[in-house]
């Protein structure tokens, strides 16, 4: 009796354990399962953040800009790839007179077309060059060696030439410009045949105190500092006629007058200069018209003003739209060469200024924030 409990006590022990031990199998496989799938969604998760992790990189990374050129160990080695494709153009508008903005006469670009390299410009650099402006809002800042930098001008011209004439003896100014004067003058004179041309006695380089002096005199509207003639790139272009009487251009008594008047005009450009005060221009200037009142400024520049109608500080606006990083002004002057000019912003007491590696170009500071970078595409 004994045994057959016993035997049937360890059937339903055994059957509790197969059931308990099928309870633990089919737990585990629903764990495993349940892992599985845990770590496949784990493993899909991971898979797409590496991909969004990826695609944010690589948009983050095109978007860099370059690197500042004046934080750089050496801004001299630093160059940029030529452009192999056609440069972006667009046309603007035609500019009419009066207007700020210079009409471009042949397709602006937005990327340089050559390399550049950088060179360091100094804060002192951007209150010289060909384009300073100077006027009561922004006066001269003369280089402590300006004296040195100055010449007469008689001293580039034969004596007996009759192109030119001086009322002073200590007429100077910057040996560049005097070559560019005379250049003008022979061609004046023969084109007009007239040979009364001067310079009149205060007419070119004049000093602070001689400035100063004009001011206080009721003979100029700039105080000393505060005039082109303070830079050594303006003269005063007068007659001298044989009775030994002097004339303005539009002195009702000199019948050469017009005639040199338009001649300086519509030539004095094709040498570099400008009819610094024009008639049309008075609210901008602050100086009424004066006639024989010319100012350097270098050949492309002063086409670009006469063909526009803009004076200096009205082109000096403009230009400084055309930023390196920027869209570049580009024309062809009718000297056939084609010119491509943009402005950097001075960026305190040293500038790097982006350069063409290997073409002819001019840099020079406006007197103002920036320096205006003119280069020489052929």
């Amino acid at each position: 009796m004994n045994d057959n409990k016993n035997n049937g006590l360890n059937e339903f022990n055994k059957r509790n354990i197969e059931l308990r031990n099928e309870r633990v199998k089919k737990r585990n496989i629903q764990k495993c399962a349940v892992l599985t799938v845990f770590l496949l969604l784990i493993a899909i998760l991971t898979a797409i953040l590496w991909l969004v992790i990826l695609d944010i990189s690589e948009n983050l990374g095109s978007n860099i800009p370059s690197d500042d050129p004046s934080i750089t160990t050496d801004p001299s080695d630093i160059t940029t790839p030529s452009v192999t494709t056609s440069p972006s153009v667009t046309t603007p508008d035609v500019t009419t007179p009066g207007q700020t903005e210079p009409p471009v006469t042949t397709p602006v670009v937005t990327e340089p077309a050559f390399k550049t390299v950088y060179k360091n410009y100094t804060k002192a650099q951007m209150y010289s060059g060909s384009l300073i402006l100077v006027n009561s809002e922004h006066p001269f800042i003369a280089p402590t060696d300006m004296t040195a930098k100055l010449d007469r001008i008689a001293n580039y011209k034969p004596k007996e030439s009759k192109s030119l004439y001086f009322r002073a003896s200590n007429v100077q100014l910057l040996p560049s410009v005097s070559i560019k004067l005379y250049e003008m003058t022979d061609a004046n004179f023969a084109a007009t045949k007239i040979n009364d041309l001067c310079v009149s006695a205060t007419g070119a380089y004049r000093t602070f105190d001689e400035q100063q002096a004009l001011y206080t005199s009721n003979q100029s509207n700039f105080p000393g500092g505060c005039s082109d003639f303070n830079t050594g790139m303006a003269v005063y272009l007068i007659g001298w006629t044989d009775d030994n009487k002097i004339y303005e251009f539009d002195h009702d008594k000199y019948a050469s007058g017009p005639v040199l008047a338009e001649w300086f005009e519509n030539n004095s450009y094709k040498y570099g200069f400008i009819k610094r005060f024009p008639a049309s221009k008075v609210a901008i200037t602050g100086s009424p018209e004066a006639i024989g009142m010319y100012r350097y400024v270098g050949y492309v520049h002063a086409y670009n003003m006469v063909q526009n109608n803009l004076c200096l500080e009205e082109y000096l606006n403009a230009i400084s739209k055309y930023t390196f990083d920027g869209e570049h002004y580009q024309v062809t002057a009718d000297d056939g060469h084609k010119y491509e000019i943009y402005y950097v912003a001075s960026a305190g007491d040293i500038t790097s200024v982006p350069v063409p590696e290997a073409l002819p170009y001019e840099v020079s500071g406006d007197n103002i924030g920036g320096y205006i970078v003119t280069v020489t595409l052929d």
